[in-house]
């Protein structure tokens, strides 16, 4: 079933799919260990915080799915970039 909602190179880590009577639920996060800004492009490791972003998607075998996605802000050092922290971009 995963691999139906997520076709290969989306680089998620699925960590948990719950099938419930009403709904599907999918515990997500990236593998990659880096991100790039999106204002200056510059590759960044540090993490600053971390949160969950829920969106919902379509019906899968009638269920609706809702995705609960881990998500990293990562700091952006470049000097001449205005942006201090940006969130991880999602395929």
């Amino acid at each position: 079933m995963i691999e139906l909602l997520f076709p290969s190179g989306t680089q998620l880590v699925i960590e948990a799919a719950q099938v419930q009577t009403e709904k599907i639920d999918i515990f997500a996060h990236r593998e990659v260990v880096s991100a790039a800004c999106p204002d200056c492009q510059q590759v960044s490791t540090k993490i600053h915080s971390r949160y969950r972003r829920h969106p919902r998607d379509l019906p899968c075998f009638g269920f609706p799915v809702q995705l609960h996605l881990a998500v990293r802000r990562f700091f952006c050092h470049h000097e001449p970039c205005s942006r201090r922290t940006f969130a991880e971009s999602f395929p």
